[in-house]
């Protein structure tokens, strides 16, 4: 069997990129999991995978796999390859899943999500997305990658579940979605999100917390509603309000 035993073996500096640069795992393909239930979670869904890097305690755990895709390593190196401050004792390499705009075109309920930075957030909302029923998400703007190990681990493999997909036409957008309603909160409609009645193809638009919807976005909604809250709040984490949204669907 395979084992490293230095940090600046290529191998172990390639993950270390992977993890830390987008562009890089970007133009690879390529993104990391740690942790066995994570990893084996991905595999059982489909995804291709290339290495595992793991501590002798948990080899075991893999004897699922062929000997040729596990490597050993020790802590040391498992500490280079995490992003945790526990590190994990296994770490993997996959193939990213690609999707298309066209693969989304005829599902019913749709969320597109602009400048979404904060990765627990994102996590956060692809995890609740896909417990409510929503059939894909759109990814516009300065979003942050879906394989970002952050996002990975709020969404606790719900990313994997749901087709996602990161677009910067907002014309491919319009076109795609053509036959669908567009929507988007607002502070100060008199339409609830208690009352309304969504239509049944439709794309719920979400702008980040700090900035809001851009108004390009703005421009190409259809509806508005609003959560009404008590005056005494003045808003809500933007995962809370997206969960609360995709509840009453």
């Amino acid at each position: 069997m395979k084992k490293i035993s230095s940090k600046d073996n290529e191998k172990i500096k390639y993950v270390a990129k992977l993890i830390l640069n987008k562009k890089f795992r970007e133009n690879e393909k390529k993104f990391v999991i740690e942790g066995f239930k994570a990893i084996y979670d991905a595999y059982c869904f489909g995804l291709k995978l290339n290495d595992v890097f793991v501590h002798n305690s948990f080899l075991e755990k893999f004897d699922f796999l062929d000997e040729t895709k596990l490597t050993l390593v020790e802590d040391n190196i498992l500490k280079k390859i995490s992003t945790t401050e526990s590190f994990s004792k296994c770490v993997a390499v996959f193939d990213m899943v690609g999707y298309s705009l066209n693969d989304l075109k005829t599902k019913n309920t749709i969320v597109l999500l602009e400048n979404i930075k904060d990765g627990g957030n994102l996590g956060t909302i692809i995890r609740s997305a896909n417990a409510f029923g929503v059939d894909g998400i759109v990814l516009y703007g300065d979003t942050i990658d879906i394989y970002n190990s952050k996002v990975i681990r709020s969404s606790v493999g719900n990313f994997l579940k749901i087709p996602i997909v990161k677009v910067n036409d907002i014309e491919a957008i319009k076109a795609t979605f053509k036959t669908h309603t567009f929507y988007a909160t607002k502070v100060d409609t008199n339409i609830d999100l208690k009352t309304i009645k969504f239509e049944e193809k439709k794309v719920i638009m979400f702008g980040s917390e700090a900035e809001g919807l851009s108004d390009k976005l703005f421009d190409i909604a259809d509806k508005f509603f609003t959560i009404k809250m008590q005056n005494k709040v003045e808003s809500l984490n933007l995962s809370v309000a997206a969960s609360i949204i995709f509840y009453s669907l």
